[in-house]
């Protein structure tokens, strides 16, 4: 009696297996056939292609180009910007943000630190944390060796 129930629900194990085995492959194939039919879609639609224009495309690339309205005036300055200079290291910058300190921050975004960021400069070592630096300790009082932590080296030295 106990073998035939055990046998009983080792079939039903397997057959609720095999049930979801089936219903993965469905699940994979239905998948793929989505799949195919929007690259299908994709390649009849011209306006999904990137490197065209779209509908137009075929009419520009048999037409003459279009000469420019104006000359380009390009300024050529006689000297050029002084390098920027790096921030002052005798500062505390706890609380700013983790810009480099002896490269200029752009628009983009370019010169500042991840969160994460421990390096020194000028007598302090900070930690970049939530994008705003945060103040450690003093360079003489820090656990490690700070040459490798030096803003200087670590950012590339400054912008000239």
């Amino acid at each position: 009696m106990l073998i035939q129930m055990l046998e009983d629900s080792d079939n039903e194990r397997r057959a609720q297996q095999e049930e979801e085995q089936r219903q993965l492959q469905q699940e994979i194939m239905l998948r793929e056939q989505e799949k195919q039919y929007q690259l299908n879609k994709a390649r009849q639609d011209p306006s999904l292609n990137p490197w065209s224009d779209g509908p137009t495309f075929q009419r520009r690339a048999n037409t003459p180009p279009v000469p420019d309205p104006a000359p380009r005036v390009v300024f050529t300055p006689s000297k050029p910007p002084p390098p920027p200079k790096p921030k002052d290291p005798d500062q505390n910058y706890a609380g700013k943000s983790c810009e480099y300190f002896t490269r200029p921050s752009d628009e983009a975004h370019l010169n500042y630190h991840a969160d994460g960021t421990v390096l020194s400069y000028g007598k302090y070592v900070y930690k970049c944390e939530n994008r705003r630096w945060k103040y450690l300790t003093t360079r003489d009082k820090y656990w490690a060796s700070t040459e490798r932590l030096d803003a200087s080296w670590f950012e590339g030295g400054s912008a000239e």
